[in-house]
């Protein structure tokens, strides 16, 4: 009896065990279950997913305005004389219009530029392609603009007359500051690029540095810009050119935004049919045309810096170390000499061979691992690949204490999917690659070992730019790296340089010397890229939307998606007109009105301490009526995040 009385026992132990373990699941089931409900049923982050589901749904849509009310131009002078005939301008018209009904814009189509009180509807004027226009239609738009309002012109617009002969001072000219340069590159696939810059309220949504893909069949223009009051958002990049051309911006630029007067405008070398129809692409295309709507429009706008904490950019360096020969002292002399940390990605062999080294390198900052230059990884299984790496970290890891983070191809060769899940398997955060289709970090690749239970593990991809020695054909500076370094910040981006010490000249460590000296002077922090990514990666998962409520009243959303807390958030609001002060309302519980300041009062800058991981904040915008007169706008957009500087192009 005893005996079956402890079987009993223990059939019901096991049972109240397989009940509790069963209870705990459901637990943390409804827990992750909770947090994806707040990650995109809430706040912004709902408005960017249903974004990411389709560009063009317009009711939910990230930065929805409902108070913009558009005056599109249909000229019948340039539809006559059309290079793609009648059909191909129409085509063009027709485009337009779907895109603002997706976008719920209210429109009309006008035959001549509205004027007097038939403009007093209307908060921006729509150019497409207007190439043709009669000097009393040139004088309305300038009218319009002095009445406030905004312009979006596209391509060549106002550079012919009502007869298509050309004019020696176009609308371009005089209104934008800019003059046609002629066509940009292209590809032998018959695409431009245009590589956008960050921090501007057109690009704000996008990355610095990211490339579009411009189709060349509709003959885009490049322009110069001669003017301050015009700002540079997007430029033209040589296609077979990895890096810069060390040209000036203001020399070949494809999108531009200023004011004139009190009115904005914006201008782009391209068509709304220009776009490459691809995914991705199609989706940056189509946010550029919506910003830009949007901003011209005197549309209250938010948006965050590209980078946390005020800073204008990032710079990292990192050297490949294939043997004894890539270790350099006089490199590792001057690291420590200005205080700053690199990364070195070593091979695991010189792990085995020389663990002196790998320490001395270990003592001046991070040390990722170094693919084999002669591995063939297209060929081999992901389970292949994850227990190479995995293997290797674990070296790295008996001798440091520490696992190596972050892995880079030899050679820069491509990664390949295999290669990428086999890292985020081993552990590894990051990858560095030389394929830039962007100048700050980018998430690739999510893995979690258990269900639900885990957080997900992320690889991100770091933007690194091989060091161009002195002599190459595009280059005509003695040390290209601060001139590179001047560049990238000018658009917001990460610096990432990269090396081997063993190619390099004995004036090398010099021109680093160099790099650091410039760093420290324009106060560019110098991080390892394990430090960029701790820099990035809260920041990152902060998203903003804004939506107006009523002809008064706007919205403004932030949310942290991130399960971390994320502490000094900056937030830009554009806002129609300038504003003595902002009046802001919270509409969330417990949650205290973020600090806001002002130089122009029109672009704020707001403080919020802390933001809570998976939280969500609504703050309301009150305006103040719009003030009559030409000093009602600010005179000259500024970058948020620092005063304005020399232009470094």
């Amino acid at each position: 009896m005893e005996i079956k009385q402890e079987k009993k026992t223990g059939r019901r132990m096991h049972v109240l065990w397989l009940i509790l373990i069963v209870n705990l699941v459901l637990i943390i089931g409804l827990w992750q279950y909770h947090r994806l409900i707040v990650e995109v049923s809430e706040g912004a982050a709902a408005d960017l997913y249903r974004q990411a589901l389709s560009p063009f749904r317009g009711k939910e849509d990230v930065n929805e305005q409902r108070q913009l009310t558009v005056a599109l131009l249909h000229s019948e002078a340039t539809a006559v004389s059309f290079g793609d005939g009648r059909a191909g301008y129409e085509s063009l018209i027709t485009l337009w219009r779907q895109l603002m009904d997706a976008e719920k814009f209210s429109y009309k189509v006008v035959q001549s530029v509205p004027v007097g009180k038939e403009a007093e509807p209307f908060n921006l004027l729509l150019l497409p392609a207007t190439r043709c226009m009669g000097h009393e239609d040139r004088q309305a738009v300038k009218a319009f603009l002095r009445a406030g309002k905004g312009v979006f012109m596209t391509w060549a617009a106002g550079t012919q007359n009502e007869f298509g002969q050309w004019e020696r001072y176009s609308l371009l000219n005089e209104v934008g500051g800019i003059e046609i340069a002629g066509s940009p590159p292209a590809t032998d696939e018959h695409i431009s690029k245009v590589m956008v810059s960050g921090g501007y309220p057109l690009t704000a949504s996008l990355n610095p540095g990211f490339r579009l893909n411009i189709t060349a069949f509709d003959q885009p223009l490049s322009a110069n810009v001669r003017e301050d009051r015009v700002l540079v958002d997007g430029v033209w990049t040589d296609p077979d050119q990895p890096t810069f051309e060390l040209h000036s911006v203001r020399d070949r630029a494809a999108v531009v935004h200023g004011n004139y007067g009190p009115g904005r405008f914006v201008w782009m070398g391209f068509t709304i049919s220009s776009g490459q129809n691809r995914v991705e692409q199609q989706n940056a295309f189509h946010t550029l045309l919506r910003s830009s709507m949007l901003w011209a429009g005197h549309q209250v706008l938010a948006f965050k810096p590209v980078w946390p904490e005020g800073h204008a950019g990032v710079l990292s360096v990192s050297q490949d170390v294939h043997g004894t020969e890539d270790v350099n002292p006089a490199i590792i002399e001057i690291v420590r000499k200005h205080r700053v940390s690199m990364t070195s990605f070593v091979r695991p062999d010189l792990i085995r061979r020389h663990p002196e080294l790998v320490m001395q390198l270990l003592s001046v900052g991070e040390i990722g691992i170094l693919g084999e230059p002669d591995e063939d990884y297209k060929g081999r299984t992901m389970d292949e690949q994850q227990h190479e790496f995995a293997r290797a970290a674990d070296l790295l890891q008996d001798l440091t204490g520490a696992a190596p983070l972050g892995f880079r191809m030899a050679g820069g060769q491509p990664f390949i999917d295999r290669t990428q899940d086999a890292l985020v398997r081993a552990g590894f955060q990051y990858i560095a690659n030389r394929e830039l289709d962007r100048m700050v970090p980018k998430a690739v690749r999510s893995y979690r070992r258990v269900p639900l239970v885990m957080r997900p593990r992320t690889l991100w991809q770091v933007p690194e730019m091989p060091y161009m020695r002195s002599g190459h054909p595009v280059m005509d500076v003695e040390n290209t790296m601060p001139v590179h370094l001047a560049q990238i910040l000018a658009l917001g981006g990460m610096y990432g340089l990269s090396f081997r010490a063993s190619e390099q000249d004995a004036d090398f460590p010099r021109k680093l010397d160099a790099l650091f000296e410039t760093a420290k002077r324009e106060r560019v922090p110098v991080l390892t890229l394990k430090d960029v990514l701790v820099l990035w990666e809260g920041w990152d998962n902060v998203k903003i939307a804004t939506r107006y409520v009523s002809s008064r009243r706007a919205s403004l959303k932030i949310s942290n998606t991130w399960f971390d807390n994320v502490d000094n958030v900056i937030v830009n609001v554009e806002m129609p007109s300038v504003q003595r002060r902002l009046d802001l309302e919270s509409m969330t519980l417990g949650t205290e009105l973020p600090s806001s300041m002002s130089s122009s009062g029109v672009r704020w800058r707001l403080s919020i301490n802390r933001l809570g991981g998976g939280k969500n904040v609504v703050y309301y915008i009150n305006q103040e009526p719009t003030r009559k007169g030409p000093e009602s706008d600010e005179a000259k957009m500024m970058r948020p995040s620092a005063p304005p500087a020399a232009d470094p192009w």
